[in-house]
């Protein structure tokens, strides 16, 4: 059996992304602190939608888009990047 691995993608991670790293594990918010907020009111901002969720990985976003949760089905259509548009 060969030892090769190929990696799925090469990381590009900067001084900047680390310090953010860092800096959330400091603040004690892993999950649903003030940079997840921050992070959902750029990309509805971005989307020009009224909100945006941010949720933990693709399964969960999936589930959400399925059921309908925190929103009304009929209230907009949902691409497939799994945040919530307006349009």
């Amino acid at each position: 059996m060969s030892n090769i691995k190929i990696p799925w993608a090469k990381p590009s991670i900067g001084n900047e992304e680390l310090n953010e790293v860092v800096d959330s594990f400091e603040s004690n918010w892993l999950t649903m602190g003030p940079k997840v907020s921050k992070f959902e009111e750029k990309m509805a901002d971005f989307l020009n939608a009224s909100h945006a969720i941010a949720v933990s990985n693709g399964t969960v976003a999936e589930k959400q888009e399925r059921t309908g949760h925190c929103w009304q089905q009929s209230d907009a259509g949902i691409p497939r990047y799994h945040c919530k548009s307006d349009h």
